[in-house]
């Protein structure tokens, strides 16, 4: 069977784009989780990557990476970051700050993204979409009450909830990448052990459901295809003392085949050092622009 590369690259952009938005993080204290990753479609090495999370008393700070690897020239011809800070309230996730850079063929991707209680203040996108009247246009509206992706994997959880329990799964994601919105299901799946990577323990797995929004062409077949993808997983493992969750594998069927990110090396709770200063300071200035909002 021929590979579709088109639709596999928007699946592997996707699937990064999920992993970059299903973990949690607690919003006291300092904890850190250093977490390498290997993509592999169809039993082929095809991208490497790695995430980290810091946070320091309410403030956080998330950076992640991916770049093709062994087979990855296959798919795509270049890689990409991403970082966020922000704070903690309560239960409440305030993004303050998110930057994305990725190249592909002969295009360079970036967001700038500034936020204000979970509303988009500034954004700086490249490269725009091109003009399309079957495109569901982003609104206004569709820039309020938002995570960015990477925002989207630090979120509090529930005082005195069970570790690894169902509702650890149960959350809905409101994302807004600059391009677009959408929203990410989680529901519980499964409860499973794990013994690799430098983790040795529980997970609790689930199942993820992508729902597009605003910015996407609703015809496309690639876009039908993840609106109905039943066939999406999240295994999520614990960090310290469990309010913080982090993801150990993710694997989907694509159009194309099966593509699954697994943790290759876990390392928990180590030095903050600059990184989580880093994130007080950066918090910090969305702090003060959302008390000059409120004014």
């Amino acid at each position: 069977m021929a590979i579709d590369v088109r639709a596999t690259n928007k699946a592997l952009a996707f699937l990064f784009a999920a992993w970059l938005g299903i973990v949690s993080a607690a919003a006291a204290g300092e904890r850190s989780a250093d977490i390498a990753y290997a993509a592999s479609f169809s039993g082929f090495k095809v991208a490497e990557g790695a995430l980290t999370i810091r946070t320091a008393g309410s403030s956080y700070f998330a950076d992640a990476n991916i770049s093709p690897a062994a087979f990855g020239w296959l798919f795509s011809s270049g890689g990409g970051g991403a970082q966020a800070s922000g704070r903690v309230f309560g239960d409440r996730l305030r993004p303050a700050r998110y930057r994305m850079t990725s190249t592909g063929g002969r295009h360079t991707f970036l967001v700038e993204l500034a936020m204000v209680s979970n509303r988009v203040r500034e954004a700086y996108v490249t490269p725009r979409f091109k003009p399309n009247p079957e495109r569901i246009a982003v609104e206004e509206k569709h820039r309020r009450r938002v995570l960015d992706p990477l925002s989207a994997a630090v979120f509090p959880q529930r005082k005195g909830a069970q570790k690894l329990g169902p509702e650890a799964c149960r959350r809905i994601l409101p994302i807004y990448d600059g391009w677009a919105r959408y929203d990410l299901n989680l529901s519980f799946a499964q409860h499973r052990n794990v013994d690799e990577a430098g983790y040795r323990g529980p997970v609790v797995v689930c199942r993820a459901r992508w729902a597009p929004i605003a910015g996407h062409i609703p015809s496309r077949p690639s876009v039908k295809f993840m609106k109905n993808n039943e066939d999406m997983f999240v295994w999520l493992a614990p960090m310290g003392d469990g309010q913080i969750l982090f993801p150990f594998r993710i694997e989907a069927q694509t159009r194309s085949g099966r593509l699954v990110i697994q943790a290759t090396q876990v390392v928990l709770d180590g030095a903050p050092g600059d990184r989580a200063r880093h994130a007080e300071a950066t918090a910090a200035e969305g702090s003060t622009a959302e008390r000059r909002e409120r004014r």
